[in-house]
């Protein structure tokens, strides 16, 4: 074979639909949560590059302002990403089950739904935007760029949740290269569009501008995501599916859908107590949590990675009636996640006292500001083999429709954090109402690993019961096995 051949070859190979059902579990996870984990860097790199455009053009108003919106971001759109990533799992179980017709049912619901989902929280959220940026203590400089930042997003969310949901929808069948090159051309795109939008020689649009780039950005990946998607299933090429009612496929994305909303939702809100609790210790703390947020995005993406490949593996093989292969592929992702927690600790723990250089202006960073940034960012860093852990036995409920298990594994979630939030500081410190320690601060940087731990016991003693000690789950249903499967299992 000529060397053209065996590159368009490879080519074909790298963006092809992958069936999980077959081969090493170990090998297809790994190879399936890689172009994942870099996706998701590319992605998260989005808030890095608004920093890094800003600290250059407006200064670090408009990186504080920016960060400050994480928790409103979490508690407005996290519903909506969580219901996203609901609606997949039902689609990597008709593709395990090889429905085609399925499949297409549940890509058109999915959209009817992610724009209804959309549209009540876009209006929810511009009525609430400023009362909530208000609870949130943000402070007068901030307040103005923060609230023009995420009214853009609000107002183009439709458009952000759709294109996330074409992103599951690609994973759920088994394709995660494709989004992971979208996300890598619309990542540059994004570089000269902030720079564009926010330069003051240039349009001099500060916060808006960067705001205008995210959702023009997440324009451009939805369309190059949904020709990929009718190019490969030309049968989701006519929108009539749209307004075709199936009261099953409805009924099943709800389910998935609803909770892990719901879930994603309550955990963040728990996210939104602690930051406020942290605003309450000054400008110093709060210029610290957009430094030490960004950094902890980024040491947890290995473990989000994991969770999505676990996610769509369980789902293919659970449609697929492969139930012992999903017991190996458990196995083998908690070797990943132990691997995974082991390589953090080497890279991040020696990094923490540089975390405040990487995202503020030099002139912006004090002993304070250090402090803060390094206490929370090793107690997070030390206490991530929780966070693995739990993420591993939630994609295993969900991929089985245990959906509801992750769920009030997330309000014990939130029930840790926030108290843990509001009263621990005091209790180590009892005028903390007026002087806010460096003491009362470390007992509160333990509210988010608390809160793992909580939902690490729920949810993996769950798994134990129900997935790894089930006796429905000793053997493989499906009544033909692929020749390459018999040699693992």
């Amino acid at each position: 074979m000529s060397k053209p051949n065996r590159l368009i070859n490879f080519i074909k190979k790298v963006f092809a639909f992958h069936d999980l059902t077959s081969g090493s579990p170990f090998k297809v996870i790994l190879l399936f949560a890689i172009p994942i984990f870099i996706s998701s860097l590319l992605n998260n790199s989005l808030s890095l590059l608004n920093s890094l455009v800003l600290r250059s053009t407006v200064g670090g108003v408009g990186v504080t302002a920016i960060n400050q919106t994480g928790s409103l971001s979490s508690i407005l759109f996290q519903f909506a990403f969580g219901a996203s990533s609901g609606f997949a799992i039902l689609a990597s179980q008709r593709k395990g089950d090889n429905d085609q017709e399925g499949i297409k049912k549940v890509f058109f619901s999915s959209i009817f739904l992610s724009i209804i989902l959309a549209l009540v929280i876009t209006i929810v959220g511009v009525f609430a935007l400023k009362p909530l940026l208000r609870l949130l203590n943000v402070g007068d400089t901030y307040f103005n760029y923060s609230y023009i930042y995420f009214l853009v997003l609000l107002i183009g969310f439709v458009i952000t949740l759709i294109n996330n949901f074409f992103g599951n929808f690609l994973r759920a069948l088994g394709n995660s290269t494709f989004p992971l090159f979208v996300s890598l051309g619309t990542t540059l795109l994004h570089i000269f569009f902030v720079y564009l939008l926010t330069a003051p020689y240039l349009l001099n649009m500060n916060t808006l501008g960067c705001g205008i780039a995210v959702i023009f950005t997440n324009l451009i990946s939805l369309l190059i995501n949904y020709f990929y998607i009718i190019k490969k299933y030309p049968s989701l090429k006519s929108l009539k599916g749209l307004w075709q009612f199936d009261k099953k496929i409805y009924s099943g994305l709800l389910k998935f859908g609803l909770p892990l909303g719901l879930q994603w939702s309550i955990l963040f809100i728990g996210s939104f107590v602690q930051n406020s609790q942290v605003n309450l210790f000054g400008d110093d703390a709060s210029k610290a949590m957009a430094c030490y947020s960004n950094f902890e995005g980024y040491i947890t993406m290995p473990f989000s990675a994991l969770s999505s490949a676990i996610t769509t593996f369980v789902g293919q093989n659970y449609g697929a009636k492969l139930y012992r292969r999903i017991k190996l592929g458990l196995r083998d992702g908690l070797f990943i996640t132990l691997i995974i927690y082991a390589a953090i600790l080497c890279i991040a723990l020696p990094l923490t006292p540089y975390v405040s250089y990487i995202f503020l202006n030099v002139d912006e960073v004090n002993d304070n500001v250090i402090y803060y940034t390094s206490t929370y960012s090793i107690i997070i860093i030390a206490s991530l083999i929780l966070q693995g852990t739990l993420m591993l036995s939630r994609s295993a409920l969900q991929g089985t429709k245990h959906a509801l298990i992750p769920f009030l594994a997330g309000v014990g979630e939130l029930g840790a954090r926030i108290l843990i939030s509001l009263y621990i500081p005091s209790l180590i410190d009892p005028s903390f109402a007026i002087n806010h320690s460096q003491s009362a601060y470390l007992g509160l940087s333990f509210s988010t690993p608390s809160a793992w731990l909580i939902s690490f016991l729920v949810m993996g003693i769950s798994t134990l019961v129900l997935i790894i000690f089930n006796k429905n789950y000793q053997s493989d249903q499906r009544t033909s096995v692929l020749p390459n499967e018999k040699n693992n299992h």
